[in-house]
């Protein structure tokens, strides 16, 4: 029988989604023997809304990192606040991590999760540029993917495309946050997260499906 899905809907230049990111891996350990854990891409920032700090993602300087450092507990590193906050020209862009997201799960089905992260970590701990296919190369050497695969991969237009075709499932399900947590059992499914929720919270949801809803 196919295990029922628990989708982690999330966008890699998404801060509650880094703020998030222990919490869906705390739940994949604790509910991996009787849900598949899956990331999709939500889209987040493209085409038009792209831009640097300065120039369009101000809040960021404004508060909205220690919000998020408050509420969750993590911590965003010095280098992010120092190379792209402080300096506010880094180029907020959902496109690039997001194909180097379709490249690198593709042959890993089981680390969506952990792909996630460590792709959200380069940018908001270790203050990569998500826009430059060098940061990517050390995780396609991580995840098993050899580097001129994934530089041919990277602007291949049928990655683009698929990666697209990945926002636009999302939006047809009528997420409009980020993160959000989805939870398929057989042709239902479940909203179980909006939003940044505390493991102990989202968990005593997912429980509760375990013991209603599965044989």
């Amino acid at each position: 029988m196919k295990k029922p899905q628990v989708m982690y809907i999330f966008d890699p230049l998404c801060g509650w989604c880094y703020g998030f990111s222990p919490v869906i891996k705390q739940l994949k350990d604790a509910y991996s023997q009787e849900f598949d854990f899956r990331a999709y891409l939500g889209g987040m920032v493209l085409g038009d809304r792209a831009g640097t700090i300065n120039e369009k993602f101000t809040f960021l300087k404004e508060g909205a990192i220690e919000r998020v450092e408050q509420a969750t507990g993590v911590n965003f590193g010095d280098a992010f606040k120092t190379e792209m906050l402080d300096k506010g020209d880094y180029v907020i862009n959902s496109e690039p991590p997001s194909i180097a997201l379709t490249i690198l799960r593709e042959p890993n089905p089981n680390q969506h999760i952990e792909i996630a992260h460590d792709v959200q970590n380069a940018l908001y701990q270790n203050g990569q540029n998500l826009n430059d296919l060098a940061t990517f190369l050390p995780l396609a050497d991580k995840y098993g993917v050899a580097r001129d695969e994934f530089t041919q991969k990277f602007t291949d237009e049928a990655y683009r495309k698929q990666t697209y075709a990945e926002f636009q499932m999302v939006h047809q399900l009528g997420i409009k946050g980020y993160p959000s947590v989805v939870v398929i059992v057989g042709e239902q499914g479940y909203l179980i997260g909006r939003g940044y929720q505390p493991y102990e919270q989202i968990s005593e949801t997912l429980k509760k499906i375990k013991e209603d809803k599965l044989p």
